[in-house]
């Protein structure tokens, strides 16, 4: 936002506690880092909504330089809703929007992102032939119907290796020493990913792939695993 020079912020939520959190936190950050950036509209939408044109019109009245999305789910309504209100805003949203609704958003990507993890540097990226491998079996069970199998690497097949290396450490498979195992690791990588854990921090994702900014739309890197890359 500071360096885009973004001054008016829209937000659209449902209100859910997970949603209301993350929005929290946002504004947070634009009182540190980006204090030139003032939310001038904030819109709360029921959850589950499929008729989003007077929130999106509330909210296209206030001309932002940036619109925030956190919803739950109902992420499609809303994009069909600024594609009839010929609205094409700037767009920050959650990685949910990924995964509910995505086609929907249609050339809206053209100007959305993602505050996320798990994404490429450039399109032109290459991955170790073990992610490609498993990319192509994501993809094959998914019918290729998703965006971005480096998350599914990272949701479903790091814990896996994870636990694995926790038990071996101790020989050990009681949670406190598997706990203990865990948090202990403090550079290590697995299929590819860099965690780096402690007491203090169990989210671990580190590196190349740690959080960024992320361009919502194409070009992606790797391939059938469509993943996202990062805003320059």
């Amino acid at each position: 936002m500071a360096s885009r020079n973004v001054k008016r912020v829209a937000v659209l939520t449902d209100g859910l506690p997970q949603d209301t959190d993350a929005v929290n936190q946002i504004e947070a950050g634009m009182k540190q880092y980006a204090p030139k950036a003032k939310v001038v509209q904030s819109v709360t939408i029921p959850s589950g909504s499929v008729d989003d044109s007077a929130a999106i019109a509330k909210a296209k009245a206030a001309s932002p330089d940036l619109l925030v999305v956190y919803l739950g789910v109902g992420f499609g309504p809303v994009w069909q809703a600024m594609q009839s209100a010929s609205w094409s805003p700037t767009i920050l949203s959650s990685a949910g929007a990924w995964y509910d609704g995505f086609d929907a958003m249609g050339s809206l990507t053209a100007k959305a992102y993602a505050p996320y993890v798990d994404c490429a540097a450039t399109p032109s990226q290459t991955f170790t032939a073990e992610q490609q491998d498993l990319f192509a079996k994501y993809s094959a069970v998914t019918g290729a119907t998703s965006v971005n199998y480096l998350t599914y690497i990272a949701s479903d097949s790091v814990p896996v290796e994870i636990m694995a290396a926790a038990i071996e450490k101790y020989r050990s498979t009681d949670p406190s020493a598997i706990k203990k195992a865990i948090e202990g690791i403090s550079s290590k990588q697995f299929l590819g990913l860099s965690y780096k854990f402690s007491p203090t921090n169990h989210f671990g994702l580190v590196g190349t792939f740690g959080p960024a900014v992320c361009n919502m739309g194409p070009p992606y890197a790797g391939g059938v695993g469509r993943v996202p890359v990062k805003s320059s």
